[in-house]
């Protein structure tokens, strides 16, 4: 099992959540996706019922950043 969803795994997460944010419940565009994982380390980690999509911005609110975590920065807000 891999670590990260393939392309076609992101398209049906994409597809399933309808393009809409489950932050913000905002459509999501583009280039502006980011996949999260509800559980990992299991069975079907990337089926879409466990790959949330959010914003970039949204996932980094979730997980309480300054800065984007796709950019490689987790510091998390004092």
């Amino acid at each position: 099992m891999g670590r990260n969803p393939t392309k076609t795994q992101k398209k049906a997460a994409f597809d399933a959540w309808g393009g809409t944010c489950q932050h913000c419940h905002l459509p999501v565009k583009r280039g502006d996706e980011v996949y999260h994982h509800i559980r990992r380390r299991i069975s079907g980690q990337h089926e879409p019922a466990n790959l949330l999509l959010y914003h970039t911005s949204c996932h980094d609110q979730h997980h309480g950043v300054r800065r984007s975590l796709s950019a490689g920065t987790n510091r998390a807000d004092t």
